[in-house]
């Protein structure tokens, strides 16, 4: 979609850039928001940075997804230790939530995340190039809170590393301390926590197995 055929929402995404991104990077337009989708909490000028060349509409964030999946607004909430990195070619639906608590949240180029998804980053979160979300999807770093075993407090955070080319279907889960090779499929309505270091796997369940390996699936 054309969006300098667009004059509001052009507008609306200048003056997004503006208030969030360093003045060199904002006269680019490089996000496009959707008016009065999307909302925002803690984010400071410099905590989103692009991890390819600038451009017009690298992402897009605040649209309507599947008809009927979202009715809520999308937010960006980043704290003091927070960054959000993107990619080209990035598309996140209405109802999308991104929290970053502390480290990094990386999404890579040609990335699509239907609505309603939820990502709390207390750990880095990396998500590698053409990569396919369903609605609805849960990826968590953090326990949220802390519980003692043999008289030890347990760390409640860690990272999840997707690889390149993954498509994750809708209502699915993945935990702390997950990575998942390349060309993986995460079946509807799995719970990931553990490790898949196979590539073309298909992984289903509660908790999630390994289903089928050599699987293709195309974008």
């Amino acid at each position: 979609m054309n969006f300098l055929n667009r004059p509001f929402i052009y507008l609306y995404s200048f003056l997004f850039g503006l208030r969030y991104l360093p003045i060199s990077v904002a006269i680019h337009v490089p996000i496009i928001v959707w008016p009065f989708a999307v909302r925002v909490r803690g984010l400071k000028r410099g905590q989103i940075k692009f991890s390819a060349p600038l451009r017009h509409a690298m992402v897009v964030m605040g649209f309507m997804g599947t008809e009927g999946r979202s009715t809520r607004k999308s937010l960006i909430s980043v704290r003091d230790g927070g960054e959000l990195v993107f990619g080209n070619n990035v598309t996140l639906a209405k109802g999308t939530q991104m929290i970053v608590n502390k480290g990094q949240f990386h999404i890579g180029n040609n990335f699509f995340c239907n609505g309603d998804c939820f990502f709390t980053c207390d750990g880095n979160i990396t998500i590698g190039d053409d990569c396919l979300f369903g609605w609805d999807i849960d990826l968590n770093t953090t326990d949220g809170h802390s519980i003692m075993i043999d008289d030890k407090w347990k760390k409640t955070d860690g990272p999840i590393n997707l690889g390149n080319h993954i498509w994750v279907c809708s209502g699915s889960h993945i935990s702390k301390n997950v990575t998942i090779a390349d060309d993986c499929v995460v079946a509807q309505r799995s719970l990931v926590n553990k490790s898949c270091t196979t590539t073309a796997t298909l992984l289903g369940g509660m908790p999630a197995r390994d289903i089928r390996h050599d699987i293709q699936w195309a974008k």
